[in-house]
């Protein structure tokens, strides 16, 4: 029997007829992105590592609702579904015939394949998480995550966009979100949504040839066209911009997501930092008039301890230990003080979750496990200290651990205390200085009421060699845990009108290295430190209006806007200003109100009047007198002749009279400590030197250095 021909039935609306005896367009043919989209398509519906065949390929078209195929097929009646399930199940069965081995099984045809494939490959499903509680639990935020609700239930512009530093806890509100969504919370807004993460790295993986990255991305476009439910959430979201873009002609995901963004085909949640939003989302202003910004600010001291307590049972199943409250506020604080380059609660999270590690495994075993304890007696769990905490931070920061430790119990009053014992036993002839030095500093330290900038700006007046820059060192070393612990910029380095970018770095641009600020780059490596301005009035006036930011409001940006935290720096300027002793010429020197010491110099030709109201204390070193250089001079030659002893095994003796005349070539000098140390050189450490160079020295157990005839001499004593 011969079949009737059916009759044509006519294209539906928006398909072009086929003209008779057209052929195909001259020239070379490429795929379109909708042909590409289509073969993406297929290639998840075969799976990873499985062959795509023609049913994968008309499922796909099947799918697709703006395809054309897909519209033929419903314009003659034809179930989609059930013609893609049995698509996809030919599929299946084509795929594995060849390659399946004797005793696996066939697929099963109850499970219902995935109607979001690509999502399923590239993404990862939050509130399928949640549900399984595999994410959580999620602690405060309320006022961010009704700020994102609000948004989400608009009826335009329902894209937010959570913009916030690194570490503030962007990607737990979307998580939040997704737990809520699972308990049926928020119907307006949530009910019945699925949030997916959607990984950018997954999806430029592979894709290096040309149009795969704009399939895939059309692919996703088209699986959360066909599901209004999902909601995509896009991490990093300045990598959009950029990515996937090959040439002039070719197109990067931004452009490929904002057109559906525009029709409200494509609901997403974006998260990204400040700088970069303001670098990549602003500068694109079809993407950015997509987003509502949602800012994400920094937790305050009580939610981050807030946030901790929630996340405690979990960490406490994790490692085995106990987090008392005290040990949390621990890391808060500690966190708060020595971590100021990191934003809360990831800074606090992370101390609780490493210190928890250390007193679970607190050292290397050396010895095997042993059984457990006779009759089943549980374990307790182990406490995490403050002090553990302490340590950890103290590790990871090297920063010596009193000085971690003394934060949390007296904030430093013990240090502080033999502050100026300390510099007393090795600065000589400024007792009246160093008395000033330590009073404004345990005021700093101790101060009740909070400050806005540095820990203390103190400016050191004084002739060269009396001492100065050698108490800034001490100072850093008895703070700070060492003599490592100081931020030195020498002053003389910044004559130039233009040298501020030294300082701050120079501005981003196509020509030219982006170079890290001097004083910037330091401060944020190291913000507690001490900081010395050495010889200050050699700077031009434009470098020094670049610290009164930092000693106004401890804080200081960078020519690329970043911040650089200062408020628990000391900043010490040191100053030859007012060398002419300390009994200047009248009219030279007036008596200011924080000057109790020595007068010091009019300082208001030197220096703006901003700079010096931001200075606490004016301290002047005086010159050195004749028996200061001569302790000066007893010290270095105690020091010359111990180092001796113990590096050659010699005794070396210094005469009365060989120290006294010493002293007096030095005080000739008039170069201060640092010219009696090189008299000392010239004087004895040369002549030793020469007999360390000859052997000599070695030949006779001890030497004498004595005086005589104008100079010093060494002779053998044994």
């Amino acid at each position: 029997m011969i079949p009737a021909v059916p009759t044509p039935v006519p294209p539906p609306a928006g398909v072009a007829p086929v003209s008779p005896g057209t052929g195909p367009p001259a020239g070379p043919l490429s795929r379109s992105l909708t042909c590409k989209a289509a073969f993406a398509a297929a290639e998840a519906l075969a799976g990873e590592d499985r062959p795509v065949g023609v049913a994968h390929l008309f499922a796909a078209l099947a799918e697709d609702v703006d395809a054309v195929t897909s519209t033929i097929i419903r314009h003659g009646g034809a179930d989609v579904a059930k013609l893609r399930s049995a698509l996809l199940e030919a599929g299946a069965s084509t795929a594995a015939a060849p390659e399946k081995a004797p005793d696996t099984p066939p697929p099963s045809l109850a499970a219902a394949p995935s109607t979001t494939p690509v999502l399923d490959r590239f993404g990862r499903d939050l509130t399928a998480l949640a549900r399984k509680g595999e994410i959580g639990p999620i602690v405060g935020r309320r006022r961010e995550i009704l700020a994102v609700l609000q948004t989400m239930a608009r009826s335009s512009k329902n894209n937010p966009v959570l913009v916030g530093e690194a570490g503030v806890g962007k990607t737990a509100i979307v998580e939040a979100l997704a737990i809520r969504a699972a308990e049926g919370k928020d119907p307006g807004a949530l009910a019945g949504k699925r949030i997916v993460e959607l990984s950018l790295e997954a999806l430029v993986g592979g894709s290096e040839h040309r149009g795969a990255l704009e399939a895939r991305v059309l692919g996703v476009i088209a699986e959360v066209r066909s599901h209004p439910e999902i909601i995509v959430f896009i991490d990093e979201l300045q990598a959009l911009v950029g990515t996937g873009r090959a040439g002039p002609g070719s197109l990067d995901a931004a452009r490929l997501l904002t057109p559906a963004l525009a029709r409200g085909e494509l609901r997403c949640i974006g998260a990204t930092t400040a700088d970069d939003y303001r670098r990549f989302i602003e500068s694109d202003p079809a993407l950015e008039r997509r987003f509502e910004k949602v800012l994400v600010e920094e937790t305050d001291r009580d939610e981050t301890l807030e946030i901790l307590r929630g996340l405690r049972p979990g960490l406490e199943r994790h490692h085995g230990v106990s987090l008392p409250d005290e040990a949390l506020a621990a890391a808060v604080d500690l966190s708060v003080r020595f971590e100021p380059d990191r934003k809360l609660p990831d800074k606090a999270i992370d101390l609780v979750d490493k210190a928890a590690a250390r007193t679970r495994l607190p050292m290397l075993s050396l010895v095997r496990p042993s059984p457990e304890r006779e009759g089943g007696e549980a374990m307790e769990a182990p406490p995490v200290t403050p002090g553990i905490v302490a340590r950890v931070l103290a590790e990871r920061r090297r920063l010596p651990l009193d000085l971690v430790a003394e934060s949390l119990d007296s904030g430093m009053g013990s240090r502080l205390l033999a502050l100026e014992g300390f510099l007393r036993e090795r600065v000589l002839g400024q007792d009246e200085a160093i008395a000033r030095v330590s009073r404004r500093l345990r005021l700093a330290f101790a101060s009740p009421g909070g400050r806005r900038g540095p820990l203390s700006v103190l400016l050191f007046l004084g002739p060269s060699g009396v001492g100065k820059t050698e108490t800034a060192r001490l100072l850093a070393e008895h703070l700070f845990g060492s003599a490592s612990g100081m931020i030195r910029i020498d002053m003389s380095d910044l004559m130039e009108e233009n040298a501020v970018s030294k300082l701050i770095g120079s501005p981003s641009g196509p020509v030219g290295p982006e170079d890290e600020g001097r004083l910037t780059g330091a401060i944020r490596g190291k913000p507690n430190a001490l900081l010395l301005l050495d010889e200050v009035e050699q700077a031009h006036p434009h470098a020094l209006d670049v610290f009164l930011q930092l000693f106004d409001e401890g804080r200081l940006t960078d020519a690329k806007g970043r911040l650089a935290d200062g408020r628990h720096l000391v900043v010490v300027m040191t100053s030859n200003l007012g060398a002419a002793g300390p009994r200047p010429a009248p009219g030279f020197v007036r008596q200011g109100p924080n000057d109790s010491g020595p007068a010091a110099p009019d300082l208001r030709g030197v220096f703006r009047l901003e700079l010096l109201n931001r200075i606490d204390e004016i301290i002047t070193f005086r010159a050195l007198d004749p028996d200061d250089v001569e302790m000066i001079v007893g010290r270095a030659l105690a020091e010359l002749t111990s180092a001796v002893e113990r590096r050659h095994g010699v005794r070396v003796r210094v005469t009365p009279e060989a120290a006294r005349f010493a002293a007096q070539q030095a005080a000739l000098a008039s170069a201060g400590a640092r010219g009696a140390r090189r008299t000392v050189e010239r004087l004895v450490h040369g002549p030793l030197s020469a007999l360390v160079l000859t052997g000599k020295l070695t030949r006779h157990t001890a030497w004498a250095a004595v005086y005589d005839e104008g100079g010093i001499y060494l002779l053998p004593e044994g």
